[in-house]
């Protein structure tokens, strides 16, 4: 993202890009969230008191996670490192 803006627009860059980042962790856990609960109603545990039977409506989330995290991982591996360009010109207009 760096390549994309002017050095004196980092800061903002960098911002929305962690605002990106938040609001994808979040979405990502009421995903799961929501995959765990679906569980808990479809066998009937809602009012069920911690146990074996409980624990188990989590392993579909977390494997979902982790195939999502799998997948990024070898999404990853295909990014490549861009060179940032600079001229005199730009130089001057970044001041």
């Amino acid at each position: 993202m760096a390549n994309e803006v002017k050095a004196n627009e980092f800061g903002v860059m960098s911002a929305a890009q962690m605002l990106a980042m938040q609001v994808g962790e979040v979405a990502g856990i009421q995903v799961l969230e929501t995959v765990q609960q679906a569980l808990v109603r479809r066998r009937g545990l809602m009012h069920a008191k911690p146990g074996p039977a409980l624990l188990d409506t989590f392993h579909l989330p977390f494997l979902i996670g982790a195939c999502v995290g799998a997948l990024a991982l070898f999404a990853s591996l295909f990014m490549r490192s861009i060179p940032r360009e600079r001229t005199k010109k730009a130089l001057v207009s970044d001041r």
